[in-house]
């Protein structure tokens, strides 16, 4: 679905998915983040060194990013993308990540692994400052304008909240 500039893939089978893929990333040694205005981040593989291996990465690159790419390049009408960077976060009890967008890409992805309350979806706004309205569930992956600003609410839940993040560029 294209609507607001927005595209939601909804993974295949995400069942057989979803506990390989958090397994995976629990793997990673536990690296919580905080950042400069008092944010937090349970943990997170943003920062840490692009060598370090990544199962869940590659789990993600072999069983659901091709479903997905396929599926992006039909909506959109583009032949080709690169995927420039991608990431996983953790959002603990307490967690959340302010109003930001992401300069130097196209477009950004928010995979999500786990979602235990639709209070916790990303909130995506666009350059009007009209908040848009997603129907998301864990197991889809919805990518909007990098320049869209988006934030995390704070998780006052005492699950955890876990996506995959990434970012594309559009090629000719």
């Amino acid at each position: 679905m294209i609507e607001e500039n927005l595209y939601v893939f909804k993974t295949k089978n995400f069942n057989k998915h979803q506990k390989k893929l958090i397994d995976k990333i629990f793997k990673i040694p536990l690296n919580p983040l905080n950042m400069d205005d008092g944010e937090t981040l349970k943990h997170t593989d943003w920062n840490l060194p692009k060598r370090m291996q990544r199962e869940y990465l590659e789990y993600f690159n072999k069983e659901i990013f091709p479903d997905y790419a396929k599926s992006f390049c039909e909506k959109t009408n583009c032949k080709n993308f690169v995927l420039t960077k991608i990431w996983f976060q953790i959002y603990g009890k307490g967690d959340s990540h302010n109003e930001h967008n992401h300069p130097s890409c196209h477009f950004t992805n928010v995979f999500y692994v786990k979602l235990p309350n639709i209070n916790l979806k990303t909130k995506i706004t666009c350059l009007s400052k009209k908040v848009i309205e997603t129907n998301i569930s864990e197991g889809d992956i919805i990518s909007f304008p990098s320049y869209y600003f988006h934030s995390s609410p704070k998780n006052t839940n005492d699950e955890d909240k876990i996506i995959i993040a990434f970012n594309l560029d559009i090629l000719k």
